[in-house]
């Protein structure tokens, strides 16, 4: 769900950072890029001015600490393949139960953008029914747009949104 906005200053002062860092070229269909102590400043600033309260709420329903325990800033780049090249097939990420991931938009996403899809969990099963499952457990849907359209929500949304998610529970992919 989306639980808030960050700062717009802030948001400016970590895309002049990657900006610095962009390819030439986007050979590579994801670009990782470098997290230095400005980065990661500006990222825990966002967490702490705008996420607080929410993850406050979070350690009291589990009962448990929160605690930021990895940062990633990357970028994906559009590719024509019926190949995966990173995690554009439905899955979930069960490597670890207890990690719930937070996104930060730094510009503007629309569907033509390529945002993160969600399936909606009440249709897990009947995705799962009908897609091909690969042999790494991925799914590759087959669906109509209808049915599609009908079960994914799009993480479309406006540079600054900050949206949280249980990627371990909700199936998933990148656009």
């Amino acid at each position: 769900q989306k639980i808030g906005k960050a700062d717009q200053n802030l948001i400016n002062k970590i895309k002049k950072e990657c900006i610095n860092q962009m390819p030439q070229d986007n050979e590579t269909s994801r670009f990782y890029f470098k997290k230095n102590s400005n980065i990661i400043n500006k990222i825990k600033e966002i967490i702490n001015l705008y996420c607080n309260d929410y993850l406050k709420n979070l350690e009291q329903c589990y009962k448990a600490n929160v605690k930021l325990s990895w940062i990633g800033l990357f970028r994906n780049y559009s590719y024509k393949s019926e190949n995966e090249k990173y995690s554009n097939y439905f899955h979930t990420d069960g490597y670890n139960l207890n990690l719930i991931k937070l996104f930060i938009n730094l510009q503007e996403v629309k569907s033509e953008n390529g945002p993160m899809q969600i399936v909606k969990k009440k249709f897990n099963r009947k995705l799962i029914k009908l897609s091909k499952v690969t042999n790494l457990r991925r799914i590759k849907p087959d669906l109509s747009k209808e049915i599609y359209e009908e079960m994914v929500y799009e993480n479309n949304g406006e540079e600054g949104d900050i949206f949280i998610c249980d990627t371990t529970k909700l199936i998933h992919r990148a656009g």
